[in-house]
Formats: C-alpha cells, sequence, structure tokens
C-alpha cells in the first residue's frame, strides 16, 4: 500500500467543463439543477449521520462508521474547547440578559460608540458618532412585541415606528403608495415574514425534520456496508494501515428520500421559505423572490428531475470510508455527473487539526484546507479556501496564557487582493459573566481602520423609549419625507455653523 501525502488529493478529483446548447441553456442554470438537489441530498446524509448516531442504530459496521465520524468531531470539538478554555461562560447567554458596549476609534479624531441590551422581550440599541469629543449623531432603537422606534434626536424631533402587529397592512399600504415593482415588494414581504418568526412556524419546521428524520432512518436501516482493502494513509504525521468500507445507497432508497423531501417541501410552507432563504443567500440573493426570478427555480421541480433521472439511470451513491482507531481518517462520496466530495483526516494533535476537504460538482473544483499546531501556551491555526476561481486564507494565533490574538486574512479576487490584521487581546475581566475584546488595532491593506474594546456581559442595562413625535414610517408620504429632510439639513447646517 502505498502513503498518501496531501497534495495528491486534486489529482484524483475529476473536472470537467459545462457545455452550453439550447436545450441547458446557461452554464449557471445547468449547474442549479443539478448541484442543488445533489447538494440538498448531500446535506441530507450528513444529518442522516447525526441521527443515527444519536439514535444509536444498530449495526456494528453501520455504527462503527457513525461513531469514526462522531469521534472526529467530538474529540476536535472537545480539544479546542481547552485550548480557548472558556467553560465558564457556557451558560452566560442562557438566560433572558445580555449586553453589548463598544469604544473605538476610527481614523483621526472620530469615534463611535455602541450600546446593545437585551431584556427579557425588549431590546435597545444607541449609537454615538463623535469627531474630538463633540458628537456628531446619535441614535437610539427600541424594538418589543409591539413595535420598534427609531429616533436621532440632534437631526430630527421624529421618532420613526414600526407597528408590528399591524406591519403587513401597513407594508401593502407602503407598496401601493410608492408604486413598488414586484421585486422589491417581494423582497420586503420576504423581511417581513423572516421578522415574524413564532412559535407556530418553529412548529412547521419540527414537523418537517420529524418526516426527513422518519425517511433517513429507514434508508439507514437497508444501507449496505462493506468491508474494503485496507490502505495506508497519513495520520498524525505518520504513514498509518486503515480500515477500508464501502456503504452504497441504492437507487431505490434515494428514490423514497428524494420522494420525502419533495413532498415536504411543498406541503410546509415555513420549510420552503426556510430551504429558499438559505439557498438565495448562498448564491448571493437579498431575497428568495429574486433567485426564483434569475433561475426560474422550483426546488420540488428540481427534486422530481432528480428522482427520474435517477430511475433511468439506475444510479447509486457509493461511500467509501477509511478509519484509524475508530477515528474517520478518509472519506469520499461519488455522486453523478462528476458530483464527488472527498475529505481527508490528517490529525495532529486532535483529529481535525489538520485536514483537507475537497468538492467537484463537475465544472470545478473547491478546496478546504487546515492546518494547525499547539506548542506549550501557543495554539496557531491555518485555513486555506479555494473556491470559484478565488482563494482565502486565515491564519490565527492565540496565547491561552495572555489573552493575546492575531489574526489575518488575506482574500484574493483575481487580481485584486485584500489583505485584515486583527491584534489584540481577550480578557476575561468578571469570569462566567464578563469578557472583553480588546482591539489594538484592525487594518485592511496596512490602513487602521479602528481601534478599541467590545465588552459582552449576561446583564442589561436600562432600556429606554425615544421621546419625539412619533411617525409610522410605513405610512409616511413623500411629503412627510420632504418636510423631515429639511428639518434634518438645517439642523446639519446649524451644527456646521
Amino acid at each position: 500500500m502505498e502513503e498518501r501525502n496531501n497534495d495528491n488529493v486534486l489529482e484524483e478529483m475529476p473536472v470537467s467543463s459545462p457545455e452550453i446548447t439550447q436545450e441547458t441553456g446557461s452554464p449557471n442554470k445547468g449547474r442549479l439543477k443539478i448541484i442543488i438537489p445533489v447538494a440538498i441530498v448531500a446535506v441530507l446524509l450528513v444529518v442522516l449521520l447525526g441521527i443515527a448516531a444519536a439514535a444509536g442504530l444498530f449495526g456494528n459496521k453501520k455504527k462503527l462508521l457513525i461513531n469514526a465520524v462522531a469521534n472526529v468531531f467530538n474529540q476536535s470539538a472537545g480539544a479546542v474547547g481547552e485550548v480557548w478554555a472558556f467553560d465558564e461562560y457556557r451558560d452566560m447567554f442562557a438566560g433572558d440578559k445580555l449586553s453589548m458596549e463598544a469604544d473605538f476609534s476610527l481614523g483621526e479624531g472620530v469615534e463611535l460608540a455602541m450600546d446593545i441590551s437585551k431584556n427579557e422581550d425588549i431590546s435597545g440599541a444607541s449609537i454615538d458618532v463623535g469627531y474630538y469629543g463633540s458628537s456628531l449623531f446619535q441614535a437610539d432603537l427600541y424594538a418589543d412585541k409591539e413595535e420598534i422606534l427609531i429616533g436621532a434626536p440632534a437631526l430630527t424631533e421624529t421618532v420613526f415606528y414600526v407597528d408590528r402587529e399591524n406591519l403587513d397592512e401597513d407594508m401593502e399600504w407602503f407598496i401601493k403608495e410608492y408604486g413598488l415593482d414586484d421585486e422589491v415588494a417581494g423582497i420586503l414581504r420576504s423581511y417581513n415574514e423572516e421578522s415574524r418568526k413564532n412559535t407556530e412556524v418553529y412548529e412547521e419546521l419540527g414537523q418537517a425534520v420529524g418526516k426527513l428524520t422518519g425517511a433517513f432512518a429507514e434508508m439507514y436501516d437497508e444501507m449496505k456496508v462493506e468491508k474494503a482493502d485496507s490502505r495506508n494513509l497519513k495520520v498524525d504525521g505518520e504513514g498509518r494501515s486503515c480500515k477500508g468500507y464501502t456503504l452504497t445507497i441504492s437507487d431505490e432508497q434515494l428514490i423514497r428520500l428524494i420522494d420525502v423531501a419533495q413532498e415536504t417541501y411543498e406541503s410546509n410552507e415555513a420549510f420552503q421559505l426556510y430551504v429558499d432563504s438559505l439557498l438565495a443567500a448562498s448564491y448571493g440573493y437579498v431575497s428568495p423572490e429574486e433567485f426564483r426570478r434569475d433561475y426560474e427555480y422550483d426546488l420540488g421541480e428540481l427534486l422530481s428531475d432528480l428522482g427520474d433521472t435517477i430511475v433511468e439511470e439506475q444510479r447509486e451513491v457509493v461511500i467509501t470510508f477509511y478509519v484509524y482507531r475508530k477515528n474517520l481518517a478518509y472519506l469520499k462520496a461519488e455522486f453523478w455527473e462528476g458530483i464527488s466530495v472527498e475529505w481527508n483526516v490528517y490529525g495532529g494533535n486532535f483529529p481535525l487539526e489538520n485536514t483537507k476537504l475537497v468538492m467537484t460538482d463537475g465544472y470545478e473544483t473547491n478546496v478546504y484546507s487546515r492546518e494547525g499546531s499547539l506548542e506549550g501556551n501557543l495554539y496557531k491555526a491555518g485555513y486555506q479556501m479555494d473556491y470559484d476561481g478565488d482563494t482565502m486564507e486565515v491564519s490565527l494565533e492565540y496565547d491561552m496564557e495572555k489573552g493575546d490574538l492575531e489574526l489575518k486574512i488575506s482574500a484574493g479576487y483575481g487580481l485584486y487582493t485584500l489583505d485584515y490584521l486583527l491584534e489584540g487581546e481577550i480578557d476575561r475581566t468578571v469570569p462566567g459573566s464578563e469578557l472583553t475584546l480588546s482591539i489594538d488595532t484592525f487594518e485592511m491593506n496596512d490602513t487602521e481602520l479602528l481601534a478599541g474594546d467590545i465588552t459582552f456581559s449576561d446583564e442589561a442595562g436600562e432600556i429606554t423609549k425615544p421621546e419625539g413625535e412619533r411617525r409610522n414610517i410605513m405610512r409616511m408620504t413623500q411629503a412627510d419625507w420632504y418636510k423631515i429632510a429639511f428639518e434634518i439639513a438645517g439642523n446639519l447646517y446649524s451644527f456646521g455653523g
């Protein structure tokens, strides 16, 4: 058996180029029809592993594989937890109260102060921008279940508010008053739906999870696991003999899972909105409506098409595992259309200290890797991501004893690169109750953006409502806005004079 090194992963990954035809349309739309359903199935399989591990489902080989994956995460989480040693803060925000205070200097003479507090069902925030000790701008926000208030007393006597109980009616008035097109109106409605999640929504999501969990358990019970030849892989810095296994999910099992996912998506509005919002965000869209419009997207149809393809071509998913001392050392899941996921767990002080994840969708290959070490009190971690032709590198150093912290981020977009640097300290000012991050400098491309302190606490400060003449921001006409704009301009002129 030959030893596997850190660099040969990409050589084994198939990469193909998309063809543009009248039938397939643009490469993006063609990719979407393949990638979204497969990505969802892949995520479902990962969740399946967690559910199966938690449920303690039977089957020695299956249990061995599930435990191997669980051990990687559990041991790594425990080791990282020991590095940061924040156990006393575990329940810091478990209660109803919390607060955050920040004081920053932003360039020459500019100062920024922020306070955010939450107490049971009431939230409040304030922001103050100063210049050489004089306040330039100050604003206050208050929110509870009934209303949201925003005031800026230095600019206007008006306190803007949103009536949360009548927000649907107010929003439709606003859309009609300003003649907003369907796209903008859809974005507003989407934000409204997201901001008004309640117990019924979470109950709907729970029902969706229950259906999928049942489908997972059924498929898991029918999966076929067989032994594979052992293989010599690099683990903990040395070549190790690792036991091999293959897990096969048949086309019939996949189709049943896809049918349940499709039915759940089409019948459960809360689950549909949740999934659509996640997909829209992952593709850089503000709202699901925009995403659906640009891609002529319907996940139910995509899942149905995927099921038909599996029926026609009798495709199955094969997952290959290699295990060393009850820990996962290597995993490769092969789907279809050149889509695969390959995960190397190289280990170190803990399993995920050094690891590489390679994903190809049949069009391009994305690589995510981590390298780390722990030397005495100095914890180091480096991350590299190559995706869609762009790269990002992150390096972190943390002194466990002194609290000194250094974070570097380098993001390359073609010929353009952004370099960020944060240096500071973490101070356990009140163990278990208060934590302070002191930022000595935060820079972008060698230019300092800010410096200052952020303090987190499980105690909330006083939360008050802004005072002034209230105006419903969703019921204001253009004339109302012009009047307030003139008031703000006059106040700014007086300040400047």
